[in-house]
């Protein structure tokens, strides 16, 4: 029924009438904040405002029960969309609680929390940024580490940090507050779902969909079971999943998620609630990739006048609804509608957020790429060139707070800034290869950094380096070691074990990359320009660098002296298809057929730049990318078809252009060498001299077990007189990853003769294939595949490589993670000479994640690895003729090591036997050095 108000001024109550009264208001408040906790929010304001209505005539304006009153009025207000009254009482209610209760009272630390939210939903993210720090360190003093209020702040701080752009920060608090709320509230509480759900979303923003799914389905799920099927925080969920639906451009199954979203929202908020402008964005996305795009189009514009009348004109919010619009009409070709939309957009987000934050990069592309349809080149060019350098930015900042394999993700997401950059440059004859020297690889030189700090940062970086590297280690041997799917109970116990050793890992490297990022910088080569790498390149060599870029590719050739040239190659998926022929050709079929593979592929990337190397050229770098890392270019043929490219020139590969120029504080060359062969994969008594078996075909691992590889301890005894004094050469069991990080270290030479893999997920490889199916259908094992380290996908096999015991704790396998974590400075060639030990995972504008860029973090100056499954005669045969050539008995060098490999395969390529380029075109060096 109707509740009354008090009829009479308080100081004419009777005492028993002033009870009876604050007991009616106590039942208001409980009321209402069942009403609101129910999601129904226009029913619990009007009791709230009537119990604050008691309260004040009973208690005063200043009592601490009105400020209690007036912080939930404002809470229900600023869900409604009332955000001008609620901001008001917000504050009226902080003012009060500090001046009776003294600035370090909890209900302090309640009302900065609150009004923090509020202002983060306004998108004054600054504000918010400093009432929720103060409020996390009153609510952390008052209530301890791990309360949940101090989870909630957390929480609110962590969404106040995404809002700024801080998605790596933002990623962090959310796993903490989240850990807190399950400790203490369960795993199905409503905190944990919002813990869940905001999680989600960042790792969304990152681009790390596949890991954001199972958060936001965990999220819906405890929200419909603790709040019931309507609540609006099920909507916001719903909203979420659709989202990420839209992601994989699954629009026709988004649509009914959408609708549901919004018909919820319409239920519980009205037709004008800011709220419902999301799910109409939403909703309009999918139906424009439906092709409803008239209908799209009123649901933007009713999107848009909700938060225009909700927000103001210029708010934040009203730019991302202005963009859906903007490119809807942009898509119909309807530029003159969409161009002051766009225009709009990128003042809007500047002004309110900064010239520097993550939005403002996406709304100075679109603007670019209209004013470019427009004809307003120049302008659209100036754009381009701000939006790269806010990107560039926000990558280098990732870098602090992300793993290296979410690193990997995120750069992905921001490919399309360099390729819209790529694309109009030749139209404005813009210098466009200074701004590639510096996104090509830059993931890559990052890394390489944070390695050169870890082995000369001395004792202050010892312990959390030497922890990361046990943490490594230990994932290595969970990784290389899962159950059969058939056995629940191993399996499970598997996974959970494989979880908490990544995530120990993943807490331990972003906690160092944290302590480098200051110091990092001076490491990357940011200062390395155009003519530092032409000076680099010396005299008859020319560089040829290749990237993908969206669906094309492109090419520059860069002299010594003069003009350097870009070549624009064609479109992708002809020549990734090329570039796969030829390598499969090249490993494995008859001469007519690999030459004319070769040819077909040949014409596409090196017959269009061959006639701008400079008369006299003698050498050439190749810095291939993405599926290009994976052709033998010296196998391919250099123009007219008479001759190969790797007996005309002398080819090197390079990771990137700035590996050219060597390091002005370079170590001083090691000594000596380090041979490691006749690996015994089993126990120490496996093998005798009379069980040993013959040569292998090839060093190919079979299936769950590694064979023994005769050829491999006759290889390294052929080749150790050759290196002199200092030669260390370690045999069957003794061949452990333990013994190459104690003795690696100070050498000039280290030869790995042993089987080598690589795999293109977690999995494959290590289980049959039937089996492995049934692991990735499951979206734990989609999960742990995702945020899996493509560098713990390759490696070499050491000795207890089949029983997965290696000394230790390690597994026998030294993937290339653990190689990169090596101390090789001086180390001046490192020979991989097993299988596809050149290959791994290939990115577009980072080259080849695998065993070569690990040994090259580690410091080692030049790598030779194999692109496919090489020939155990023929490699011996090469690697003997190639030490022979490069390093003579009394240890001086004759020829620099790429033209030692060149004549090696020359040798090997006129026995008859071996003439085919699967027995010598595998072998590729990637570095310089003499």
């Amino acid at each position: 029924g109707k509740e009354e108000e008090p009829k009479k001024p308080a100081k004419e109550m009777t005492e028993a009438e002033r009870e009876a009264a604050l007991k009616r208001a106590a039942d208001l408040h409980v009321r209402a904040l069942s009403l609101y906790r129910a999601g129904k929010y226009q029913s619990a304001i009007p009791l709230a405002r009537r119990c604050l209505s008691i309260r004040q005539e009973i208690l005063g304006p200043d009592h601490r029960h009105v400020a209690t009153s007036l912080s939930n009025l404002a809470t229900y207000l600023g869900n409604y969309g009332a955000y001008d009254e609620s901001r008001r009482l917000h504050e009226r209610a902080l003012a009060i609680r500090e001046r009776v209760l003294g600035s370090s009272h909890a209900d302090v630390a309640s009302s900065l929390n609150n009004l923090a939210v509020l202002l983060h939903g306004l998108g004054a993210y600054e504000d918010a940024l400093r009432l929720c720090e103060r409020a996390l360190k009153m609510r952390r003093e008052i209530l301890g580490p791990e309360h949940p209020h101090v989870a909630s702040t957390i929480n609110t701080l962590a969404m106040v940090k995404k809002g700024l752009g801080q998605y790596g920060e933002a990623r962090t608090l959310l796993e903490h507050a989240l850990h807190i709320h399950e400790k203490t509230q369960g795993p199905r509480h409503q905190s944990v779902a919002t813990d869940l759900l905001n999680l989600g979303s960042v790792l969304r923003t990152l681009g790390l969909h596949e890991q954001a799914e199972p958060f936001v389905g965990r999220a819906l799920s405890i929200y419909e079971e603790t709040m019931g099927p309507d609540h609006i925080y099920v909507a916001k969920a719903l909203n979420m999943e659709a989202l990420l639906l839209q992601d994989r451009e699954e629009h026709e199954e988004a649509v009914p998620v959408l609708e549901r979203s919004l018909s919820i929202r319409e239920k519980r908020l009205g037709n004008e609630h800011l709220g419902l402008a999301t799910a109409l964005n939403n909703l309009a996305l999918s139906l424009v990739h439906s092709g409803a795009s008239e209908q799209a189009q009123s649901l933007y514009e009713r999107a848009l006048r909700i938060k225009e009348t909700a927000l103001g004109l210029d708010h934040p919010s009203c730019a991302a609804a202005l963009t859906n619009l903007a490119y809807l009409f942009q898509s119909r070709g309807e530029i003159a509608q969409a161009l002051p939309l766009a225009e709009r957009i990128a003042k809007i987000r500047e002004d309110a957020l900064g010239r520097e934050h993550p939005l403002v990069a996406p709304s100075l592309r679109n603007l670019a790429v209209l004013l470019w349809a427009k004809g307003e080149q120049e302008r659209a060019r100036s754009l381009l060139e701000r939006s790269l350098v806010i990107v560039e930015g926000r990558i280098r900042r990732s870098c602090a707070v992300l793993s290296s394999a979410d690193r990997t993700v995120y750069r992905r997401s921001t490919r399309l800034y360099l390729g819209s950059f790529l694309r109009l440059a030749p139209k404005t004859r813009l210098g466009d290869y200074a701004v590639t020297l510096r996104f090509k690889g830059l993931l890559a030189r990052v890394a390489t950094a944070e390695r050169r700090l870890a082995r000369a940062g001395g004792a202050d970086v010892a312990t959390p380096v030497t922890a990361l590297r046990a943490a490594e280690r230990h994932l290595a041997k969970i990784a290389n070691a899962p159950p059969s799917f058939r056995d629940k109970k191993k399996k499970a116990k598997w996974q959970e074990a494989y979880a908490k050793a990544a995530a120990r890992r993943e807490k331990l490297a972003v906690a160092l990359a944290k302590d480098f990022a200051p110091l990092r910088q001076g490491l990357e080569r940011l200062d390395l320009k155009l003519p530092d790498i032409q000076t680099a390149l010396g005299k008859n060599a020319v560089l040829v660098d290749y990237l993908r870029s969206g669906e094309q590719y492109i090419a520059w050739v860069v002299p010594q002296k003069g003009e350097l040239r870009r070549v624009d190659l064609g479109k992708a998926g002809k020549i990734d298809a090329a570039a796969a022929a030829f390598a499969e050709q090249a490993a494995d079929s008859d001469e007519a057929s690999w030459r004319m593979a070769g040819k077909t592929l040949g014409d596409l990337i090196l017959k269009p730049l061959e006639q701008y190397f400079p008369k006299g050229t003698t050498t050439i770098h190749v810095c291939p990318d993405a599926a290009l890392a994976a052709v033998p270019f010296g196998a391919l043929p250099s123009a007219g078809g008479e001759s190969l490219l790797g007996t005309k020139y002398t080819v090197s590969t390079l990771s990137m252009a700035q590996d050219l120029v060597p390091w002005e504080d370079a170590p001083k060359p090691g000594t000596g060498s380090l041979l490691l062969g006749g690996v015994n994969y089993g126990k120490a008594s496996e093998f005798t001299a009379k069980e040993e078996p013959r040569v292998l075909v090839d060093r190919a691992p079979r299936g769950g077990k590694y064979l023994y590889l005769a050829g491999t301890k006759a290889e390294v005894e052929a080749i150790e007189p050759g290196l002199g004094r200092g030669t260390t050469t370690v045999l069957g069991a003794g061949a452990t990853e333990s013994l190459v990080r104690s003795t690696s270290k100070g050498k000039r030479i280290i030869h790995f003769a042993t089987h080598g893999f690589v795999r293109n997920n977690l999995m494959r490889g290590l289980i049959r294939r039937r089996d492995d199916k049934r692991w990735l259908g499951a979206a734990m094992e989609r999960q742990l595949a995702a945020g899996h380290d493509p560098m713990n996908l390759s490696g070499l096999a050491m000795a207890g490589a089949n029983t997965r015991k290696g000394g230790g704790d390690d597994d026998g396998i030294l993937t290339a993670l653990e190689a990169s974590h090596l101390d090789l400075d001086g180390v001046e060639l490192v020979v991989l000479s097993a299988c596809e030990t050149a290959l791994g995972t290939a990115e577009s504008g980072e080259g080849v994640i695998g065993l070569v860029r690990g040994f090259q973090m580690a410091g080692a100056k030049q790598v030779i690895g194999s692109l496919w499954k090489v020939d155990d005669d023929a490699t011996k045969a090469l690697m003997v003729k190639m030490y022979e050539l490069w390093t003579p008995k009394d240890g001086k060098k004759r020829i620099p090591a790429a033209v030692a490999l060149k004549k090696a395969q020359e040798y090997v390529r006129s026995q008859e036997k071996w003439k085919h380029p699967y027995y010598w075109a595998a072998w590729v060096i990637w570095g310089v050095g003499d």
